[in-house]
């Protein structure tokens, strides 16, 4: 619904997307660098208005990730932890639709973008020091080349604790569903849990109703959702009793127990060594590691924690408890 844009020489602009082509916008970053907050949805939208992306990206809520604070954190956070500034962020949930803007709105979105610079010098300085410059730099790569690809569903079920116990018919009513939603999500614009929230999507899949009487017979489905989209919700259901369906992957009982010990592992290493955990190892990462073991990591991280996570893996380092939280302790000591 806006674009705003700051040339870190002082001049911000603010561009209406419902008002004028953004194509052009497209063309200039191709040979620009950019700095954002937070912008994989960004880009991706971007790539999606004009075939285009910036040359560079520099994401400064990765960055600040990289250097020890939370991750994902707010740009406010990020502010006032790097730069000591409070940020103003009583318009966030302003209605960006609605137009004309205020001139509180165009303010407040002014000065989001207006931080940008100051953030990233400091941020880059610091990655310097720690040596990981080449690490953010591979991290928003990846991020720009990640909003050229095809909108994919994100299977977010499998990483479910519930996950390894549904049966393989549930699985793939879920998946099916999760499915659906995300394609009804993209013709209408919206999330994809704006169609079907995470816990109906997993009622329904253990339910499975084979009608619309059926579908209302569940007292927590809302009768506006029956009304709207049961009739395609109970079609998802029975696609999946008369079609095979391919599942992704869904961790066994064994791999989900041991990813949990192995999200444990990063957020003991990752506080210790200033990486945030969320960033250094994704849930999903995680699952892959249980799998496959550390060739599951590439880039940095293959570099920088394949080697302490094998000794983990091995037990040869075990999780330790301390006044301070958890350490990583040599079975040896």
């Amino acid at each position: 619904m806006l674009v705003q844009i700051n040339d870190l020489d002082g001049t911000t602009w603010i561009l209406d997307p419902l008002a004028v082509d953004i194509g052009p916008l497209g063309t200039l970053l191709s040979t620009r660098s950019a700095l954002v907050h937070s912008g994989a949805q960004d880009l991706a939208i971007l790539w999606r208005e004009t075939q285009h992306t910036p040359a560079a990206v520099f994401d400064v809520q990765v960055a600040a990730g990289l250097t020890g604070m939370r991750h994902p954190m707010r740009l406010n956070d990020i502010v006032a932890t790097v730069l000591d500034e409070p940020m103003d962020k009583s318009e966030t949930l302003s209605d960006w639709s609605k137009r004309p803007l205020t001139n509180k709105q165009l303010s407040y979105a002014a000065r989001d973008v207006e931080y940008l610079g100051d953030l990233a010098e400091v941020l880059k300085g610091q990655l310097q020091e720690l040596g990981r410059s080449s690490w953010i730099e591979e991290e928003c790569h990846l991020l720009n080349e990640s909003a050229k690809q095809p909108s994919r569903t994100v299977h977010s079920w499998v990483n479910w604790d519930i996950a390894p116990r549904l049966d393989a018919h549930t699985q793939r009513i879920l998946g099916c569903l999760f499915e659906w939603r995300n394609q009804k999500g993209r013709d209408k614009n919206q999330p994809a849990n704006f169609m079907l929230s995470d816990g109906l999507a997993l009622d329904i899949a253990r339910r499975q109703p084979h009608s619309l009487g059926d579908l209302a017979a569940n007292r927590r489905i809302p009768q506006g959702l029956i009304r709207r989209l049961g009739a395609e919700i109970v079609a998802v259901v029975r696609h999946v009793n008369e079609h095979k369906i391919d599942l992704p992957l869904v961790p066994t009982e064994v791999e989900y127990r041991r990813a949990k010990a192995i999200t444990l592992w990063a957020e003991t290493w990752g506080l210790s060594n200033k990486i945030a955990p969320g960033l250094l190892l994704s849930t999903g990462l995680a699952h892959q590691v249980a799998r496959h073991g550390t060739q599951a990591l590439t880039g940095w991280r293959a570099e920088t924690i394949a080697e302490p996570l094998q000794q983990f893996l091995d037990g040869k380092t075990l999780l330790g408890m301390g006044e301070n939280g958890s350490h990583l302790v040599p079975t040896s000591a």
